[in-house]
């Protein structure tokens, strides 16, 4: 029922209600559909869907990055922010350059995946005056419950970057 796009939503429902990895091949598939709908209920069903699903990330990323459709395009991204994994760090830092609501989420996981090497990308949409950057750059240096001195050596550690106040 995933695969029809008059009931993919209701399956979708479903699937996330059962909880099973099981199904993850069948949604994975689901993810390629010519479907707009089926492809975007088949992105939020993997979000719920507990782990491994590795087997997901590559299908969602080229979702994100490369379908036609708004839609598909932002449920993929919630898909991966639910997901979390570090190798969809790149990913992110590429959905960047979108004008839409992918690129915000794009934003939000960089701050939740919190790899440093992220620091310099939000630096420069920082620089662009988005706002949502902000949250982000405080969420991945965590330095809204560091004090003072343990944010200066975390940057130290982290950051060659002179804007620095910039994430306080």
């Amino acid at each position: 029922r995933l695969n029809d796009p008059k009931t993919a939503s209701r399956a979708d429902h479903e699937l996330r209600v059962l909880h099973d990895p099981s199904v993850l091949p069948d949604v994975v598939q689901a993810l390629s559909h010519e479907s707009p709908k089926v492809r975007a209920a088949a992105a939020l069903t993997v979000k719920f869907l507990p782990d491994p699903r590795d087997a997901a990330i590559d299908p969602l990323v080229k979702m994100m990055l490369e379908d036609t459709d708004e839609d598909p395009r932002y449920r993929a991204a919630v898909a991966l922010q639910g997901i979390g994994a570090a190798r969809t760090r790149e990913a992110f830092v590429e959905a960047l350059e979108y004008s839409d609501q992918v690129r915000r989420l794009a934003i939000e996981a960089l701050g939740m995946i919190g790899e440093p090497e992220t620091v310099p990308e939000l630096l420069e949409r920082r620089a662009k005056n988005e706002h949502d950057v902000a949250v982000a750059l405080s969420r991945l240096t965590n330095c809204a419950t560091m004090k003072p001195a343990e944010f200066d050596a975390w940057w130290k550690e982290h950051s060659k970057d002179t804007r620095r106040d910039w994430v306080l």
